[in-house]
């Protein structure tokens, strides 16, 4: 089920406008997973210079679930109401032929958390992204994983997190 989740959100890419940001995170459950994205045009309205301290807030209120209540679940779980984004900020970045490694802070309600992403070139109707993934564990952000149904669904500690980002290099 994961995997057909990620398909279908990947699918998702090739639908996007010009040079929009594209932030999808995956919940995996004891049960099965789903995607919400974020494609917000606020997020960006043009290509983003890649480079060492650009920074990317993605309002939390500007994903999209399968469903409303799992919107509303996960605007409960980042306390939307007083952290309203997520913040993405590049530390450091190595620049390769048509891939990159970028060092990230993630921040998520008050806590911040740092990554290494392997990102990637794409093009995507004559236009540049880069694209990569990565693993959170929820409670690094001090998130406690929730169950529903009287216990009987629980959300796993670990997320996904993948972007694609619009580029000028």
């Amino acid at each position: 089920m994961k995997y057909l989740c990620f398909i279908f959100c990947c699918l998702g890419f090739v639908e996007l406008s010009w040079s929009q940001v594209h932030i999808q995170v995956t919940v995996y459950t004891n049960v099965n997973s789903f995607c919400c994205e974020s494609m917000e045009s606020s997020i960006s309205s043009e290509a983003v210079q890649l480079k060492e301290e650009t920074v990317i807030n993605v309002p939390i209120a500007s994903f999209e679930c399968p469903n409303k209540m799992i919107e509303k679940d996960l605007n409960q779980l980042f306390e939307s109401h007083i952290y309203p984004s997520i913040s993405l900020r590049v530390l450091k970045l190595e620049v390769r032929d048509k891939s990159h490694k970028a060092t990230v802070e993630i921040k998520i309600k008050d806590r911040s958390n740092t990554y290494e992403f392997n990102l990637k070139e794409v093009e995507i109707d004559n236009e540049s992204y880069v694209n990569g993934s990565q693993t959170l564990s929820l409670i690094d952000f001090g998130i406690e994983p929730p169950t529903k149904m009287l216990g009987m669904v629980r959300v796993k500690e670990d997320i996904s997190i993948q972007c694609l980002i619009p580029i000028r290099i």
